[in-house]
């Protein structure tokens, strides 16, 4: 740096700090038993961390606040079945999920194989368990400073708030639409894609969201014990709330989510909780 840039305090080219370099991501994440369930079978991958087979209810929610460039990843994983072990398929699908999804920016065809290497592995679990099949939904996520992926296997459901709007991000893999055509009620929709599909079913083929972040962008990604319990109107109401709290509080920005995160979860508790609840919320400011 020139003495005269030095003395005045402008920056030199190479020390330019451009908006992507200040553009940070605030995330929250949370798992809890519910009212219903004798066990919780949803599991996270959450800055390194993934809760142990057995588990309940976190105590609070956990927090991480990073620069969009740092590639931040995240992956949920709603395991199926009480008797077919979901707790461990979530819990392998996790565990693995931390193992492979590396420091680097993923491709599609990257997040494609890893999703195939975990199914494969979720399977190789089941035989050593002998368990006749079992399973974990599964979301994973990517953020990068311009741009990053979201794919989904299953029925758990992510979600973008922009603007005032939300917009569910990925696609239910399930027969619900055969179920309707047959005129059957009542029933859950069977989920066709999941971690844990046999080979003789086909191959894991994910669905893919190209995301382009932008600031002010909320993300949510959970398992359906939120949205089974809370009606999407109300969540999108509260992470409006969000919105308003972070222009109004500057400086609060990980702990606003963070209370978020734990008010979609008392909302769906006070529903009745049926189900497990497993939420990973991100905010880009």
């Amino acid at each position: 740096m020139g003495f005269f840039k030095w003395l005045t305090g402008q920056p030199s080219e190479e020390e330019q700090v451009t908006v992507e370099d200040v553009t940070r991501i605030h995330l929250a994440c949370l798992t809890n038993q519910g009212r219903r369930r004798p066990s919780n079978e949803d599991n996270f991958s959450f800055d390194g961390m993934v809760m142990p087979r057995w588990h309940l209810t976190m105590e609070g929610a956990l927090t991480m606040s990073c620069l969009l460039r740092d590639h931040f990843r995240v992956g949920l994983f709603d395991g199926m079945g009480g008797e077919s072990a979901g707790e461990l398929a979530s819990y392998v699908a996790a565990e693995s999920f931390t193992e492979l999804a590396g420091d680097g920016v993923w491709s599609e065809e990257e997040t494609v194989a890893m999703l195939r290497e975990i199914n494969a592995r979720v399977l190789a679990a089941a035989e050593k368990e002998k368990v006749r099949q079992m399973g974990s939904t599964a979301i994973i996520a990517q953020w990068n400073e311009k741009d990053g992926l979201l794919v989904n296997l299953g029925d758990s459901p992510a979600y973008l708030f922009r603007d005032g709007s939300m917009e569910l991000l990925t696609k239910a893999h399930n027969n619900a639409e055969m179920l309707r055509e047959a005129g059957i009620t009542g029933r859950k929709a069977g989920l066709t894609q999941f971690l844990g599909l046999p080979e003789e079913y086909g191959e894991v083929v994910p669905h893919v969201v190209k995301l382009e972040p932008l600031r002010g962008d909320i993300y949510l990604l959970c398992s359906d014990g939120l949205t089974d319990m809370v009606p999407e109107g109300e969540i999108a109401a509260e992470l409006m709330k969000l919105q308003d709290r972070q222009e109004a509080a500057p400086g609060k920005e990980a702990a606003n989510v963070r209370k978020t995160a734990e008010n979609l979860c008392e909302k769906a508790l006070e529903a009745g909780g049926k189900d497990n609840i497993t939420i990973i919320l991100a905010q880009i400011l």
